[in-house]
This record gives C-alpha cells, structure tokens and sequence, in this order.
C-alpha cells in the first residue's frame, strides 16, 4: 500500500489495485507491440499540413480503398480541411527526388563538401553526446529495473531489464 495523506481507508484492497497494475502492464505491452504505420511510408515523417502545420499522418484504406496522408487536425479535431493524400503517389515522387538528388554529382559533391565542414563536424559531436547521454540514462534505468528485479518477483521488472539490455549495446554502437 502506497501511504498518502489522502485516506486512511483505501478505496480499493491492495489485491486489486495490483491486479489492475498488472493488466495495465499487459496492455501496454500489448500496444507497444503493434505495428506503427509511420514506419512503413517512406514520406511519413516529412511532411506537415500547408494549412495548419500539423504533421501529416499515414491511414491504412480498407474495403479497397487507398491508403492516404491526412493531416493530424483534421484526423483528431476536424478542424482543418486540407484535402488526403494518396501515400503511393506521393511517396513514388519522394523516391524519384531522392534518386535524382543522388544521382547528381554536382548535388553529391556539395554535400560532402557539407558534411566535411567544421560547422558540420560540431554539430555531429554533439549529436554523439547527446547519445552518450542517453545511452547513460539508459544504463541508469537498466540498473534501477535490475534492482528492483531483484526484490520483486514481478515480471514485469524483468521484461524491462530485457527489453533495456537489448537496446543499450545498439545505442552504445551509435556512438
């Protein structure tokens, strides 16, 4: 039992307040298992709405219809009216940029002109830091979950050590 200055009676026995704590762990792992579409579109992260500026989502057609970007407003709120569209038209146009960007030399030429830049060689030292800081915290919460682990018999504690100890080394690589 959690003391607080709120009750001295619970509102709900100890037993229970733990086999809700328990079902609500396998739900969010449940949810943390499916699939993200924003993964899947190759034009997902780059676009934002030209009306609002929210960012444009990915939506999976059903019963034979296209899949589409929508913009995030519309999609929650309603409150923006810009038009859907059609992700297989639009990411097909991403491509053909990027193959063309990358089959320039005059385009190849500056950005490792670019990347050689000491501007550019600060700015990727920081980007290691800030992943060394994360990879740190990471580290942090692999040894608080381990300890914990260790004086709980609860499963979920050790599926966080797991779920830690796989993403610290590949952090650490990208350092």
């Amino acid at each position: 039992m959690v003391p607080t200055n709120l009750a001295n009676t619970p509102l709900v026995s100890e037993t229970l307040f733990n086999r809700v704590q328990k079902k609500l762990r396998e739900r969010k792992n449940e949810y943390d298992k499916r699939l993200k579409h924003d993964d899947e579109f190759l034009s997902s992260p780059l676009f934002q709405c030209r009306k609002c500026g929210s960012k444009m989502y990915p939506r999976k057609g059903s019963g034979g219809r296209i899949d589409y970007y929508i913009c995030g407003k519309c999609q929650r709120y309603h409150t923006c009216d810009e038009p859907t569209f059609q992700i297989k038209k639009l990411d097909d146009v991403v491509a053909l940029k990027a193959v063309m960007y990358l089959t320039d030399p005059n385009f190849r030429k500056a950005k490792i002109a670019e990347c050689m830049s000491e501007e550019h060689r600060i700015q990727a030292q920081e980007n290691v830091a800030t992943k060394q800081r994360i990879a740190v915290e990471i580290g942090k919460k692999l040894n608080r979950a381990r300890q914990r682990s260790l004086e709980t018999d609860d499963a979920f504690y050790s599926t966080e050590v797991k779920k830690l100890n796989l993403s610290l080394p590949a952090l650490r690589a990208m350092c």
